[in-house]
């Protein structure tokens, strides 16, 4: 092993990560053996290789100065763990300059492993989050051995120690540690840990490490698949189904750098890698593209405005929101019609849309000014206009600039103004009619318009919404042409991993945008089995953001979680039901899911959505 004195290998003189790693230093004055030297070198390649990578793509939001590490031992043998683990945390601190107190860990015995104490896991690290997790031995072990074991929540969810170990990781972050060499062989053989994270295949390694272990690395996965959604298609549960989505899900996966991040300017092969999952699949997601933290604020706001919405039908027409289906056998009364508003149009029974509330506006205002708020800028007008009167848009940071992102508005203006497969047409400059209504002529093809940010509140009960497409196609004679209605999904949902699954988000059919493959899956013989090898139900977390084509098939999933007063009765009247109990319920509002949505579209189309702008509920 090559020795170094004191350097840190990640310093300002690093030019190259390969030059870094042959730098590595032995602490073999530290070992207590040869089988502790070859088991933490062995460890430490691939620390390094986490390490270069995160320092590229973390935007670092909580503004932290240092990577965080957490070290985990299991082992029959006391002192084993504990030498380990000490030799591990000296190598960080003095071959890596890692902070101490940055830099957790935990050690385990067996037998507390075996007797279902494995949620000090969690305890032990007070459920922070880590950019590294080091297991000090086989993870597919650890997996093995708790396989049976669950933490009960209070609606009786299962969630294996894989989901714990997944959420314990920042998004960036990597999970390093032993496996058997024939399991640390990078193939195409599915099992529960691909669901979590990647192998990465040129860093699993043995250098000088014993005979059955290697050690392996793996990236978080940036989006995961929800198996929970769409639970009736047997078929979308099996293990091939999975893998297979899994994949597509990771090939739509647009993942930034931490440059890209702070500039809000996209590379020219990720901005190419955009266009050509919207032109081919529909659909492109951009993990943690935004601050989660400034998404969770326009939750809040969104769940504030729903809140009010609830309060105003109930106190002002009797109708409860929460409970859509009245029981015939305890209500003299049925449950008065639910109509559209200026502020909220239903789309299902406990799903809305809802827009011009009072807290999403002040956020609007927060960001973009007064005039971010106007009637003019909630109707959407163009992307140029828009800067000129919203001139504070362009002081707004991108990581929190959701209506007017820098680098999704090159994708978007790119992907609707150039045919479907890609090419420029030759005769683009005779578009004479461009230097109309304000245009610059057909060199500079018209900006999209941008909407006002919105909210669809799916509440718990909510069922899977039927397939469906936003908008129609314009004409169905002719090739396939450029979209020219496209939506931005955030979803802002501050909630544990397991929660989060059993809420639900959306459900893609790849492709389906195309006439020929929507016809194909809805209408012909053999569709549904075509559809479920186009089907994605990716999850996202606070900051991911997922564009799409508003001409694909897609669904809403159900939230999952129970609803309370769906076992209610309703009242007759609202004095009885005043009396009774208030439709705000604390424990179903804590499972709300807002999801947020910008549209984007050509200046021509307007969108035909029910909104009833005559009827205010709050003033």
């Amino acid at each position: 092993f090559v020795a170094t004195k004191n350097m840190d290998i990640f310093g300002e003189d690093s030019d190259s990560e390969d030059n870094n790693t042959s730098q590595i230093i032995s602490s073999s004055q530290e070992a207590s053996n040869v089988r502790e030297i070859e088991l933490t070198n062995a460890l430490f390649v691939n620390i390094v290789k986490a390490k270069s990578a995160i320092t590229k793509n973390s935007c670092n939001y909580n503004a932290r100065k240092s990577i965080r590490y957490c070290l985990i031992h299991i082992s029959n043998d006391t002192s084993e763990s504990s030498s380990l683990v000490d030799i591990m945390h000296k190598r960080l601190v003095n071959d890596l300059k890692v902070p101490k107190e940055s830099i957790s860990t935990v050690q385990l015995t067996q037998a507390q492993h075996i007797s279902r104490k494995l949620s000090q896991i969690v305890h032990a690290v007070h459920d922070e989050v880590f950019d590294v997790v080091v297991f000090l031995h086989d993870v597919n072990h650890f997996l093995k051995d708790t396989m049976y074991f669950s933490v009960k929540t209070n609606q009786n969810l299962e969630i294996h120690m894989e989901e714990y170990v997944y959420t314990m990781i920042s998004p960036v972050g990597y999970l390093i540690s032993f496996q058997q060499n024939q399991s640390c062989k990078v193939s195409e053989e599915f099992n529960r840990l691909n669901q979590y994270f990647i192998p990465v295949a040129e860093e699993v390694r043995a250098i000088a490490v014993t005979e059955t272990l290697k050690s392996a690395l793996m990236k978080k996965r940036p989006v995961l698949v929800n198996p929970y959604g769409a639970a009736y298609w047997k078929e979308a549960q099996l293990e091939s189904a999975l893998q297979g989505e899994i994949y597509r899900i990771q090939s739509l996966c647009i993942e930034v750098s931490a440059q890209e991040r702070l500039s809000g300017c996209f590379t020219a092969a990720n901005q190419d890698k955009a266009v050509s999952c919207l032109q081919e699949h529909g659909i492109c997601i951009f993990p943690q593209l935004f601050d989660p933290q400034e998404v969770l604020t326009w939750g809040a706001a969104a769940k504030e405005d729903m809140r009010q919405v609830v309060q105003a039908l109930w106190t002002s027409r009797g109708i409860d929101l929460l409970h859509p289906y009245a029981d015939s056998a305890e209500a003299s009364a049925p449950q008065p019609f639910i109509e559209n508003f200026h502020e909220m149009s239903t789309r299902e029974a406990l799903r809305c849309d809802l827009r011009n509330g009072q807290a999403v506006r002040r956020e609007t205002q927060r960001l973009y000014g007064s005039a971010g708020t106007s009637h003019q800028a909630a109707d959407a007008i163009s992307l140029r206009a828009a800067i000129v009167e919203l001139s504070s848009a362009e002081r707004v940071s991108p990581l929190r600039n959701l209506r007017y992102h820098p680098g999704l508005l090159q994708v978007l203006s790119q992907v609707m103004n150039c045919p479907s497969d890609g090419a420029v047409s030759s005769h683009s400059g005779g578009n004479w009619g461009l230097w109309n209504f304000g245009g610059e002529g057909p060199d500079k093809p018209p900006a999209p318009a941008v909407g006002q940010v919105g909210v669809v509140m799916g509440l718990p009960g909510c069922a899977d919404q039927t397939i469906h497409a936003d908008t129609a196609h314009v004409f169905t004679h002719t090739a396939h042409l450029p979209p020219h209605y496209l939506n931005l999904f955030l979803p802002a949902v501050a909630a544990s991993l397991e929660d989060s699954l059993r809420m639900g988000q959306t459900a893609f059919v790849l492709g389906s945008h195309h006439l020929q493959v929507s016809a194909a899956v809805m209408t012909r013989r053999g569709g549904q089995r075509e559809l479920i090898q186009r089907l994605v139900r990716p999850h996202l977390q606070a900051g991911d953001a997922l564009l799409f084509d508003c001409r694909i098939l897609h669904f809403g999933l159900a939230n999952q979680h129970l609803n309370r007063h769906l076992r209610e009765p309703h009242p007759s009247t609202p004095e009885q039901g005043k009396q009774s109990r208030h439709p705000l319920d604390a424990e179903s509002e804590e499972f709300w899911r807002p999801l947020l949505y910008v549209n984007y579209h050509q200046g021509w189309f307007r969108d035909p959505k029910n909104w009833n702008d005559a009827i205010k509920l709050i003033n």
